[in-house]
């Protein structure tokens, strides 16, 4: 059964763009995860760096604008070799797994020595965790540097985000590309506390 239009037009670029970018910049080999429609890999190959887009759900693939790049697979059982990639991006992929550190110790064998990982997954705080019907498990900080400690990660950096009614228009009208500051800031003072992003590091 193939998924409604609607599911895809939601899973659409974001203001992560800027902030995945500047995490990845030093990357060669960039491999994003649940790449969907592959607007990840594009962004990456618009600024420069090669990338491979990977995603369990083919129609997905079939609608991406340029499929050339993607491959479709598991996050659990990823078709690449050892050290294969510089960075990993997984965006939006681990609240859909039932065993996540499955997935966490897949993406440790493909990353580089001290390879790049982005992770975002929905806060365990949010009011909106259940608006997406694939959804199976939030996160929280501690959950997340747990799950990254025990699979040979270290965690480097973190943010909240939160979605804030007209914050992508006013955005793009000043031409920032990232999450607003602003949203950072009241997101980890506990408003509108959405989503959780991590910078980590293979050890």
């Amino acid at each position: 059964m193939e998924m409604k239009t609607e599911y895809y037009n939601w899973h659409q670029p974001d203001q992560t763009r800027g902030d995945i970018l500047r995490a990845i910049r030093n990357a060669e080999q960039v491999l994003d995860l649940g790449c969907g429609t592959g607007w990840i890999v594009q962004a990456c190959r618009s600024a420069g760096i090669a990338s491979v887009g990977l995603d369990i759900d083919l129609h997905a693939l079939q609608l991406a604008p340029n499929p050339e790049p993607l491959v479709c697979g598991s996050v659990t059982e990823l078709p690449f070799a050892c050290e294969a990639f510089d960075a990993v991006v997984a965006k939006d992929i681990l609240e859909h797994l039932l065993h996540p550190g499955q997935a966490i110790k897949e993406i440790w064998r493909v990353l580089r020595p001290n390879g790049v990982l982005w992770i975002s997954t929905p806060h365990a705080g949010s009011r909106r965790f259940y608006d997406d019907y694939t959804h199976v498990r939030p996160f929280t900080l501690q959950s997340l540097r747990s799950l990254l400690d025990d699979y040979g990660f270290t965690l480097h950096t973190f943010f909240y985000s939160g979605a804030w009614p007209g914050m992508g228009w006013f955005s793009r009208r000043r031409g920032y590309d990232g999450i607003e500051p602003i949203v950072k800031m009241a997101a980890r003072m506990g408003l509108r506390r959405d989503n959780i992003h991590v910078i980590a590091f293979k050890r």
